[in-house]
């Protein structure tokens, strides 16, 4: 959250590449996007 506070109230595209090993759970991954979507509420919740 720290980061995206820093980085400023513009676009940001968010993608994990190359970074998911092959036994990382796809729970985690789904997380992670889920997360990113919602990013925005929980800023506003955090603020």
């Amino acid at each position: 959250m720290e980061t995206i506070r820093k980085a400023g109230n513009r676009g940001h595209i968010l993608n994990l590449g190359h970074g998911v090993l092959q036994k990382t759970p796809e729970e985690n991954v789904e997380y992670f996007f889920k997360t990113a979507k919602e990013v925005s509420n929980l800023l506003a919740v955090t603020a």
